[in-house]
């Protein structure tokens, strides 16, 4: 699954927009187009599981009521990176809710 930002919390930030057709070629089924309206980079830290810091890309999507609530997707691109980070052979130093995001990754 791709993370995503909103457009309206893109914007916020003042992050670089760069066009998804650079990164790769988005269709759907029977080869409608994916409302992406591009895609930027951007430094992560999730501070309460992993130690540092990492960049990751980030596809943006039109701004919506659920993305108002809920701006930024992580996605198991992402996830997977915290797991080859920081999770090593045992699961058990993260919290409940991490533990069982970061597992479902591992399955």
């Amino acid at each position: 699954m791709v993370s995503t930002i909103s457009e309206s919390l893109c914007a916020s930030l003042d992050l670089l927009v760069q066009p998804l057709d650079t990164l790769l070629e988005v269709a759907g089924v029977g080869g409608q187009s994916i409302p992406y309206n591009g895609f930027t980079t951007c430094k992560l830290a999730f501070p309460d599981i992993s130690q540092g810091s990492f960049e990751s890309k980030l596809s943006i999507v039109p701004s919506t009521c659920y993305n108002e609530r809920v701006p930024l997707f992580i996605g198991t691109n992402i996830l997977q990176k915290v797991l080859l980070k920081d999770a090593g052979p045992d699961l058990d130093c993260f919290p409940g809710v991490w533990k069982l995001a970061l597992g479902s990754v591992r399955a």
